[in-house]
């Protein structure tokens, strides 16, 4: 199940994260901040990626837990840019 919202940006604290017992802070970021992010850093982009996870066998069975292979079929699992910083 997806908690938040694409485009909302605030921090959202999870509690009993990933089973562990305690708590972390999360903010999630959209695409375009984190290349807005990049640009002004002074980055070139050259590329941007979002691979298909290959290894699945370490997935959690339950359907509710951070790392699914069913969330995996949906969203992202990784994202990969590719950026130079001219000198």
């Amino acid at each position: 199940m997806v908690v938040y919202f694409y485009h909302d940006e605030s921090p959202v604290r999870m509690e009993n994260w990933r089973g562990a017992g305690g708590a972390a802070n999360i903010t999630y970021r959209k695409t375009s901040t984190w290349i807005n992010m990049m640009v002004k850093a002074g980055f070139e982009i050259k590329g941007y990626f979002e691979p298909e996870p290959k290894d699945l066998s370490c997935s959690n069975p339950d359907p509710t837990s951070h790392y699914h292979i069913e969330k995996a079929k949906r969203l992202p699992v990784t994202v990969i840019y590719s950026c130079r910083k001219p000198e």
